[in-house]
């Protein structure tokens, strides 16, 4: 009966949502996920937002894998003059080279 239950789930699945529906959705995600990103990079790079906001927002592009952030981080790390601001850049910019050697994999 579970196996059936499942398949009756999958059979809805096939019937309410089609290709482009869920087209629709990718690009709707992508497009919020992109206005974020422009958001957190403003963020980051505002001398005038507290620190503790300006940190989140330099993690949050660490963490997105978002390559438009890296001439962010690099200017935020060369920069500027609070020494914690520019080791959070540093180790967002750190997370981008270990998403780029998870995704190349072990190196003979």
């Amino acid at each position: 009966k579970g196996m059936s239950d499942f398949d009756d789930l999958l059979a809805g699945l096939d019937e309410n949502e089609t290709e482009s529906d869920e087209t629709d959705l990718d690009t709707k995600r992508q497009a919020a996920f992109e206005a974020r990103v422009d958001t957190y990079i403003r963020a980051a790079m505002s001398p005038k937002l507290a620190k503790n906001k300006r940190l989140k927002a330099i993690e949050f592009l660490g963490e997105s894998g978002e390559p438009k952030a890296i001439p962010t981080l690099v200017r935020i790390y060369n920069n500027d003059k609070d020494p914690k601001v520019r080791q959070a850049a540093e180790y967002s910019l750190g997370m981008f080279r270990a998403l780029d050697d998870a995704l190349d994999g072990p190196q003979a």
